[in-house]
């Protein structure tokens, strides 16, 4: 009878493992339990369920950013542990942004009774990326932001979590409050900055009413991970003198989605952080900067947007006695820091849902309007007006001696803050290179460094980040060179990853290096790493019915620019390239590396277009392949057209850091990468499906366990928003499935430096992925579609069709002979073909002589090692 049950028990284990193996962890998760209930230790049974313990993943995560604040630190994390939602529902991720002060060494050895997670920036990167790189790290549906300096109530995240789960259907931020307490509250200054309008309006929210992207406070707010990942993250380029306003441009992402914010007073928080009349400057100076580059990415008409090159400058080198001068009224505002007068007593109590008693600005107009026109002020009028704001505050300060309440003297005291506020936002204004996209006769900031190619730690976003850096140019003489492409930065992708660093490398060649591009609203500076940016309002194909209205603007710079070489970068029938066309003589030498894949070739024949497309390709002077045998070769060759072989390339710069521990990933379970936006064509959604309903196969010992990341941002457009929720969705049902959103270059090197596999289940490429280049670099073994077109002369890899890639996956996961193998003749071709020491070379002779020599073809004894290592996995 013994016998019978255990074989009975074994039974089930076995198909609790098969249910994990389809990716059901619901039903094996009933299946193990019901296995051991009929035998307490069978061995299949405790597997499992250890297996979907290790799956399970709790509901909620709070991420906390912090730099050298230690002590507030351990206070905040101190009243976490006081929390009523259980332990075992929230993880709490802290993002300490390389602080000197031992955080880290005490984030290491903290162990609360909560899952704690942190998280080490290898250098600084400011509070949007520090935030960032908590919400790819967070497993749960609800992420809360928390300041370091905010001590929450007991019941702050059971409340949240109880209302987005109420409000599952209906995605909003729940916004709870942020407030200073006493001893701060308790002086002028603190009482005064407690109920004005200068840094936080929570007394204006209404409880339970819905509110817009200027309350987006970071400080004690939750939003759905689907939303914070479709809305594109924080913008990382909110750093240096402009990071104090990255939280309302994102809510103005989120907003547009749209996902309001719905603020609740019974979710408390108190701000330990007193902030005095140094640390109101501070913040003034930080917030207008940032404000520059909101402004500048989302349009409006900011009260500076008049500004002009002379008062920037002014600002920029305020007189020593306007310094000095604000100086002596910072000293007599400090004095208010310990005055304590006595509050009145409250005659008319407020009813409920209407705000309390408040200083706003818009009450004190005239004191608002000179502030909002401080810009165009000089010394002598600027020196006036500190004089009168001065004797404000002794006003103030002498009616608190006196005896008058601390609601008469926090009326009188609150104009010089408002003046504080206004005459270091307008510093931070004037201080930001950004300032130009509203003056732009206004001089750049100087560059840390001018030496050819270099790039910034503080660059406006990270992707020179990803890349090695070429060294400085040679003495040789260069020639003017024009790079033309559709998009290019702020639009990331790896079109525009491939122009920078090429542009980049030419610099280092000792050329002098232009942009031209499609105009976009959010570009906040017409130079870009030492390259000026020409844009163009010009979209779209020949076909349409035009392609915008600076067509003739862009034909006229090609010819008559000065350039001795256009390199363009675009699908031949795009404006771009088309435009060249029957361009009158004398112009420059064109070079073009048109992206031609099967579903292009097939729609051009459709439209009857192919002789159009010819005339384009025929314009120039030398078009380049950057495949061996794709699509874009065949084409060449069909028409006649003079062609180069010039693969693209990709020097990949050291990642700093383990991408396992930083997503908190289990040691020893192969990780699967698939790295690239959401667009259809890239084909994870497919990817998602195939693996779920045929996960890879298993080996004779059992079905390997396994985690898939996708990395990429969502699109904005309303048919790729639809197919990255689907994304969301179906990776939702499988814990084994994460989705990151968009990576920074660097960390998308780390993903596929640390991964086992990188997947490519791509329906068209024009090119192999830049990302195949990567997994080449850095010794990791790929698996792409037939249609990634220049991945049939790459190495490193196994191509098969998307149906086949479970089998393809599980194979090289239980022959890590096979997967080293390979991922040694993807290197090797790497180091022969595709380092930019390789390509750099060929496009300086395409750019001086129109010729390349002969390029980087994939040599003969690593096609056959490929091949005859894909034949071993494939026929297995």
């Amino acid at each position: 009878m013994q016998e019978l049950v255990e074989h009975k028990a074994a039974a089930l284990a076995a198909e609790a493992e098969r249910s994990m193996a389809r990716g059901d962890v619901q039903a094996a998760g009933a299946l193990a339990a019901r296995a051991l209930s009929l035998h307490a230790g069978q061995p299949l049974a405790l597997a499992v369920r250890e297996r979907i313990a290790a799956l399970a993943a709790p509901g909620y995560s709070v991420v906390i950013p912090t730099c050298n604040r230690l002590d507030i630190l351990q206070r905040c994390l101190h009243c976490l542990e006081r929390q009523t939602l259980p332990r075992d529902r929230f993880e709490v991720i802290v993002v300490d942004d390389a602080s000197t002060d031992g955080t880290a060494d005490f984030l290491a050895g903290h162990h609360p009774p909560f899952t704690l997670r942190p998280i080490v920036m290898p250098r600084r990167g400011g509070p949007g990326k520090a935030r960032n790189a908590g919400i790819r790290a967070a497993r749960g549906d609800i992420v809360h932001f928390l300041n370091d300096d905010a001590l929450i109530e007991p019941n702050v995240l059971a409340l949240h979590a109880t209302l987005h789960e109420a409000l599952a259907d209906t995605p909003v931020s729940v916004l709870g409050r942020f407030d200073f307490a006493p001893p701060f509250t308790d002086t002028l200054w603190g009482y005064t900055l407690q109920h004005g309008d200068l840094l936080f309006r929570y007394p204006t929210f209404t409880h339970n009413g819905l509110h817009g992207h200027t309350s987006y406070y970071t400080c004690n707010i939750s939003t759905p991970r689907r939303q914070l990942v479709q809305a594109g993250l924080f913008d990382e380029a909110f750093t240096g003198g402009q990071w104090g306003a990255e939280d309302m441009e994102f809510g103005m992402r989120l907003a547009a989605l749209p996902v309001p914010v719905l603020f609740r007073d019974d979710s408390r928080s108190v701000h330990v952080h007193d902030v005095g009349v140094e640390g109101l400057a501070r913040t003034a100076l930080v917030r207008g900067g940032g404000a520059v580059w909101l402004f500048a990415k989302h349009g409006g008409s900011p009260h500076y947007a008049r500004i002009g090159a002379r008062d920037v400058a002014y600002w920029r080198n305020l007189p020593t006695r306007v310094t000095e001068r604000m100086g002596e009224l910072h000293a007599v505002l400090a004095r208010t820091e310990d005055l304590r007068p006595a509050l009145a007593p409250d005659t008319a109590p407020a009813s409920e849902g209407t705000p309390a008693p408040y200083l706003r600005r818009d009450d004190y107009d005239d004191m608002h309007r000179l502030c909002l026109g401080l810009w165009p002020l000089r010394t002598r009028e600027l020196l006036q007006v500190i004089d009168g704001v001065e004797r404000m505050a002794l006003d103030a300060l002498h009616a608190a001696e006196r005896g008058a309440a601390m609601q008469e003297c926090a009326a009188r005291l609150y104009p010089a803050q408002l003046f504080i506020r206004f005459f270091h936002d307008t510093i931070g204004v004037c201080g930001v290179d950004t300032i130009r996209r509203f003056c732009p006769d206004a001089p750049p900031l100087p560059a840390p460094d001018a030496a050819p190619g270099y790039v910034p730690d503080n660059a406006p976003d990270n992707v020179a980040d990803g890349m090695a850096r070429p060294t400085a140019a040679p003495p040789h003489a260069g020639k003017r060179v024009l790079l033309a492409c559709n998009f290019f930065w702020p639009s990331v992708g790896g079109t525009e990853l491939f122009i920078e660093t090429l542009g980049l490398h030419l610099r280092a060649l000792g050329h002098h290096v232009e942009i031209a591009c499609r105009w976009q609203e959010n570009r906040a500076s017409e130079m870009r790493h030492g390259m000026p940016i020409h844009a163009f309002r010009c979209h779209g194909k020949f076909t349409d019915p035009t392609m915008g209205p600076d067509t003739e603007r862009y034909r006229a710079l090609v010819r008559n620019g000065g350039y001795d070489a256009v390199i363009v970068l675009a699908h031949p029938d795009n404006w771009a390239c088309h435009l060249l066309a029957d361009l009158p003589r004398p112009h420059p030498r064109i070079i073009m590396l048109p992206s031609i894949n099967a579903e292009n070739m097939e729609h051009w024949a459709e439209r009857g277009v192919l002789d159009d497309i010819a005339r384009t390709l025929r314009a120039a002077d030398v078009c380049v392949a950057v495949s061996e045998h794709g699509h874009d070769s065949r084409l060449f060759t069909e028409l006649g057209v003079p062609q180069a072989f010039v693969p693209h390339a990709m020097d990949p710069a050291p990642a700093p850091w383990d991408m396992r521990a930083r997503l908190g990933l289990p040691r020893g379970v192969p990780l699967l990468a698939c790295v690239g936006n959401f667009w259809p064509v890239k084909n994870q959604l497919a990817l998602l499906r195939r693996l779920a309903d045929a996960p890879p196969d298993a080996p004779p010992d059992g079905t390997p366990d396994w985690r898939l990341v996708l990395a990429g941002g969502a699109l904005p457009w309303e048919k790729e928003r639809r197919y990255f929720e689907e994304c969301w969705q179906l990776a939702r049902q499988n814990p084994r499935v994460r989705m990151l959103g968009p990576l920074p270059p660097e960390e998308a090197t780390a993903l596929i430096r640390d991964a086992d596999l990188l997947l490519v289940p791509s329906q068209g490429e024009s090119a192999g992925p830049l990302v195949v280049l990567e997994a080449m670099a850095l010794d990791t073994p790929w698996v792409a579609t037939p249609q990634c077109n220049a991945v049939h002369d790459e190495g490193g890899g196994v191509i098969a069709p998307l149906e086949d890639f479970p089998r393809v996956i599980g194979q090289l996961l239980t022959r890590p002979d096979l997967a080293d193998e390979l991922a040694r003749n993807g290197h090797a071709h790497w180091e022969r073909c595709f380092r930019w020491a390789t390509v750099a070379p060929l496009f300086d002779a395409l750019v001086r002589n129109g010729s390349a020599p002969a390029g980087a073809r994939m040599p003969d004894d690593l096609r056959a090692a490929r091949q005859q290592l894909a034949d071993a996995v494939l026929g297995a």
